[in-house]
């Protein structure tokens, strides 16, 4: 082969190689223009005028919730705006069962709570601070009250919380029939409550009660219950499982959580089904990575898809949101002097959320904005477009809807 044929032979495979990338280049700007044209076309604004929502988006938030028996609230926790929104909505679709990412105990207590009098509900949250979980920051306080008020059922899927343990250990005195056990329960419960204190006086949460056992502390109390009936001991168990989920042991972890999640809810569903109630909406109030359709955020197979399940299975609808801030301030539900709140941007290229920056990029300082996902889901299920972003792509595909507000403040826990 000649020198210049070989020349030429360079050329054209160099020329190749321009026009490929350059295709490569064409196909990722038109996907991004599709995307972001897609996004405007379902884009409609939320209005708030003090405790008045309006806007085309507003309308189709109650009226897809409407539609479904099944409403899940995904939400970054730590917010004012977040369990207000969810207030409103509530009172606009009155839901029948209350489902929070709390355990069942703790749950049924706040439900008891909500409906003593105002006195009363003062004089258990200055005894029990921080005791209610997330339920202990003043507007998600309000959201359980408005929805008990409404008679709905509560039911708490989680592990019982760090700072949950002592009220748990009350609770079980109540129930013991042992006055010696009663006396070992109440003695647990101020143990926990006063590391809980030193842990608020120092910052330092790492020598809480759930955090400073050992197996053979719990393993004590089981003997000291082995002639108790069910409640208490299925109160211990919960204890007990949290303690080896939040710490590890005998290998549990976050997917234990999770199955021991979907179990609960499992467990409650078929109780609940043996009443056979007619017109039952459930309202679901979790973490945004527990809520989605199909594979989480965090890979796994989340309360989400098995509430998509349960709803196909029955021929309901199940209306999966996602509900996050641009900008503004979080509580980081440590009720620690100056260590209850900090900022936030989910422009920052360190937030974790910043990979939705397709949505949140051109919304304005003062309505929130709703996405509609279902239009793009459709797209991308078809292979119509395609993303890079695993994450934008997980997020597409596992909501329904997106509400991003402008600029949120921290919620404010109770007492504080």
């Amino acid at each position: 082969m000649s020198i210049n044929q070989t020349r030429l032979r360079m050329i054209k495979v160099f020329t190749g190689i321009i026009f490929l990338a350059t295709c490569v280049l064409t196909n990722a700007q038109d996907h991004q223009t599709t995307l972001d044209s897609l996004i405007t076309h379902n884009t409609k604004y939320i209005n708030v005028q003090g405790s008045q929502f309006s806007g085309d988006g507003w309308e189709e938030l109650v009226k897809k919730s409407r539609e479904a028996k099944y409403v899940l609230v995904g939400e970054d926790h730590g917010y004012a705006e977040i369990p207000y929104l969810t207030s409103v909505l509530a009172s606009e679709i009155p839901f029948t069962v209350f489902v929070s990412e709390i355990d069942g105990i703790t749950a049924s207590i706040l439900k008891e709570v909500t409906l003593l009098s105002e006195e009363e509900q003062s004089a258990f949250h200055k005894k029990n601070a921080s005791s209610l979980s997330f339920y202990s920051a003043q507007e998600e306080y309000e959201l359980a009250k408005s929805i008990s008020e409404q008679g709905a059922e509560f039911w708490g899927l989680d592990q019982v919380s760090l700072f949950s343990t002592g009220l748990v250990y009350k609770e079980m005195a109540k129930q013991s029939t042992n006055p010696d056990t009663k006396a070992i329960l109440l003695k647990a419960a101020k143990f926990s409550d006063s590391l809980f204190s030193e842990a608020v006086r120092t910052g330092n949460y790492e020598k809480i009660y759930i955090f400073n056992q050992t197996k053979g502390h719990f393993l004590q109390i089981e003997e000291h219950i082995k002639d108790e009936g069910p409640l208490v001991k299925e109160k211990y168990a919960k204890i007990y499982d949290s303690w080896k989920i939040y710490n590890g042991i005998d290998g549990a972890n976050h997917n234990t959580r999770i199955g021991s999640m979907k179990r609960t809810l499992l467990d409650y569903y078929l109780e609940h089904r043996e009443k056979k109630k007619e017109g039952d909406r459930f309202l679901f109030k979790f973490g945004a990575n527990h809520v989605t359709r199909g594979e989480s955020l965090t890979r796994s197979y989340d309360i989400g898809n098995l509430v998509q399940n349960l709803a196909h299975a029955e021929g309901a609808l199940s209306f999966h949101i996602m509900i996050i801030g641009k900008q503004g301030r979080v509580n980081t539900f440590l009720p620690a002097e100056g260590m209850s709140t900090r900022p936030f941007d989910i422009s920052d290229n360190k937030n974790l959320l910043h990979y939705l920056k397709p949505f949140y990029k051109n919304i304005g300082s003062e309505s929130w904005a709703y996405f509609d996902l279902t239009p793009i889901r459709k797209l991308l299920n078809a292979g119509k477009i395609s993303l890079k972003d695993q994450w934008l792509t997980k997020t597409i595909k596992g909501y329904d809807a997106l509400i991003i507000i402008p600029q949120l403040t921290a919620s404010t826990i109770i007492g504080q």
